[in-house]
């Protein structure tokens, strides 16, 4: 099963890669990347939102904000997670780790892990986007 959902609008003709695909609905601007500067990163915190407590994988700090990072073998975050998403509303990237799971053995290098997942654009998405400023 493909880990990003088929569009059917007009992005297609455009030949935008799958990730870029799902993450325009969030109307951005496509641009060339940049490197930020991480201040600080934790993993397995938990926030508390209004809808209740929700544990992320890793926080990042970064110029004062928080970018929250969600790796996932099988599925992505679920709807009672993403409604907490939204009512946190911190940015979240996801990352599909399928390459690397058990389904494929767990065979892989680092450097292979780094240039997918780190540098790579297939296996990251952005889940959500901070409304607040």
């Amino acid at each position: 099963m493909d880990a990003y959902p088929r569009s059917t609008g007009k992005l297609e003709k455009h030949n935008l890669s799958e990730p870029f695909r799902k993450s325009y609905k969030y109307k951005f601007i496509l641009q060339e990347s940049k490197s930020i500067k991480i201040d600080s990163s934790v993993s397995e915190v938990t926030f508390n939102s209004n809808r209740g407590p929700i544990r992320v994988d890793v926080k990042i700090e970064c110029q004062r904000n928080n970018l929250l990072i969600e790796p996932f073998f099988t599925h992505s975050i679920n709807e009672t997670k993403r409604n907490k998403i939204i009512d946190l509303d911190e940015t979240v990237i996801d990352i599909a780790l399928q390459l690397f799971g058990p389904a494929k053995g767990y065979y892989f290098t680092l450097e292979n892990f780094r240039n997918n997942v780190v540098h790579g654009t297939g296996t990251k998405s952005w889940f959500y986007f901070k409304k607040k400023k």
